[in-house]
């Protein structure tokens, strides 16, 4: 059967066509088939399987050539795919493409489809109706999908109600939701001793492997510290870091430092990020920058210095020399944050280094995905615990959440809470309106279970045998055991031994030792402090006692328990 070179055919006719006569019909019809991406240096075409919209932006449309779906149908969701991700981010063009992934072979019929569309996602069905909404709005002047059935199945994904979680809900959730005190102090120890043990191992062998696990530990602490995401931290070249004084000259573009500066005397530094809503890249940059404090500070030059280094020393065997200024120069324009094949990637010439590692490029960039990877695996390999949940992983989110929670319960106002995160005052209204008992109630609870969890029944006698792994008080008197004693090494608790030890995972306390007298210490201290220190300290001292009461709580059960059993051989 042959194709007219001008006329569009029916789908029925289209379904009936082999493929070679297919690829003969598209190829001399009107239809378009060479698109240009947003990212406008790429190019891309309308039947090929694979399409190229960013630099390390690759969508793999092989499963719509392998699918059941006619080849009307394959041909209507390419077109409509295509105009899409001629204007449409990356990421939103991928997300889309997962969605009509999951249900093209239940897309030959309404009745087929709606079927299928419930057993999904809420994030899938999100995306459908994305992107058919989109399509309805810019139909494309050659979609061949039966309009009929185009519009039935556009309506009636239109019409479905996404049964999302309310965003209370997500906030109090174990797994979703803020991180509890003893889940944020566990976070907070492990990464301080991974990132010394990787530190020291640097300071011996500076491999490319160890920096971009280094470099993702600081891409977790600025995730806690700045709360900006994933895809924001991916954009940060060297250029957007200056010391406190100096500023960078406009907030809308990536504009570059016009002063070469030396880091090797700077207490702290100011990051610029990009807000990336839109997909662009380095495109505008927020009107604030981010102050870093001294310890991140230190730990981020630390980490340039192991990082530039390692580049040069691998230049240094291509035979590529290169000057102070042209060091300083090269390090601006590369990411925080790079692939690990930066430091293995061979150049021919300086000029070849300076062009591919431009202040614009993307070159050498992680994507926002890429770097997740790296969170999740570095959660497994901390081997974080909690109470609450099986498998305690780091989240961007839900250091959000954490972050908005506390200062909730702080008493910020809504206009204040908003700045913290860069996001709307409507978006966290919600924390706002959780009760504070509640939480309290919480925290209680979890004190407990976890007290019961680490609890030792290690006597005084017992514990003489094991010197250097007691805790003692200002008389010497033994208050329980540590664990591990690297894990005190890098301690941030500022009560010291033994206030600080109670609800630490390091930390056993001792069923006979004198508990109350710690306890009396820190309602001492909480009178003293009530008026005149922050809430931070005053919430520290509270967590304090609440683990402490949980302590002689169970110390009491356990006790009464065995004298009830003496009692009963008696």
């Amino acid at each position: 059967m042959s194709a007219s070179a001008t006329t569009l055919i029916s789908p029925e006719e289209i379904n009936s066509l082999d493929h070679f006569e297919f690829n003969q019909y598209v190829s001399r019809s009107k239809i378009k088939t060479k698109y240009i991406a947003r990212e406008k240096s790429f190019q891309f075409y309308l039947l090929d399987d694979i399409w190229q919209l960013k630099t390390y932006g690759i969508i793999d449309l092989t499963w719509i050539s392998a699918s059941n779906a006619s080849p009307s149908l394959k041909l209507s969701l390419r077109l409509a795919l295509a105009d899409q991700a001629t204007n449409l981010s990356f990421r939103t063009i991928e997300m889309r493409t997962g969605a009509i992934k999951a249900l093209i072979g239940h897309m030959n019929s309404l009745n087929e489809f709606q079927s299928k569309i419930h057993t999904t996602t809420i994030q899938t069905q999100k995306n459908i109706q994305q992107f058919f909404r989109k399509l309805r709005n810019t139909p494309s002047p050659h979609l061949v999908l039966p309009k009929l059935l185009l519009h039935e199945i556009a309506a009636y994904a239109d019409q479905i109600v996404l049964e999302t979680e309310t965003e209370a809900k997500n906030i109090s959730s174990p797994t979703k939701g803020a991180y509890s005190e003893a889940e944020s102090d566990d976070i907070n120890s492990k990464l301080r001793m991974k990132c010394t043990e990787l530190i020291s191992k640097l300071n011996v062998n500076i491999s490319a492997r160890l920096i971009t696990q280094l470099g993702t530990i600081i891409a977790v602490m600025l995730l806690k510290t700045i709360f900006r995401r994933q895809v924001q931290l991916v954009q940060i070249k060297w250029n957007d870091i200056l010391p406190i004084g100096l500023t960078f000259t406009s907030h809308r573009d990536a504009d570059i430092p016009k002063i070469q500066v030396e880091f090797s005397d700077v207490d702290e530094l100011h990051l610029r990020t990009f807000k990336g809503k839109d997909g662009r890249f380095r495109h505008q940059a927020e009107i604030r920058s981010h102050r870093l404090n001294t310890k991140l500070t230190r730990l981020l030059l630390t980490y340039r210095g192991f990082y530039q280094r390692r580049l040069m020393h691998s230049l240094e065997n291509q035979g590529i020399e290169m000057s102070a200024d042209d060091i300083a120069e090269i390090m601006n324009r590369l990411p925080m944050f790079p692939r690990e094949k930066l430091f293995s990637t061979r150049f021919s010439s300086k000029q070849e280094v300076f062009k591919s590692c431009g202040y614009q490029s993307e070159s050498f960039h992680k994507n926002g995905d890429t770097l997740q990877a790296g969170i999740t695996n570095l959660s497994n390999v901390l081997e974080l615990h909690s109470d609450r949940v099986e498998s305690l992983v780091l989240s961007n989110n839900r250091f959000r959440h954490t972050v908005l929670t506390n200062g909730a319960r702080d008493g910020l106002n809504i206009i204040q809470l908003s700045k913290i995160t860069g996001v709307t005052p409507q978006a966290v209204k919600p924390y706002l309106d959780l009760s504070i008992e509640a939480r309290i109630q919480i925290d209680e609870a979890l004190a407990t279970n976890h007290v019961i969890n680490r609890f030792s029944q290690i006597s005084v006698k017992q514990l003489q045998t094991e010197e250097g792994f007691k805790v003692v008080d200002e008389f010497d008197n033994e208050q329980g055991v540590i664990e591990d004693g690297k894990s005190c090494s890098t301690c941030a608790s500022k009560l010291g031994i033994p206030l600080g030890c109670y609800g630490c995972h390091n930390f056993k306390p001792l069923i006979d030792a004198d508990h109350g007298a710690n306890l009396e210490k820190i309602e001492r201290k909480l009178a003293k402090n009530k008026d005149k220190s922050s809430k931070a300290v005053i919430r520290k001292l509270e967590k304090s006692r609440l683990y402490i009461k949980a302590t002689m709580t169970i110390c009491d059960q356990i006790l009464l328990a065995k004298k009830g059993i003496k009692d009963d051989r008696d």
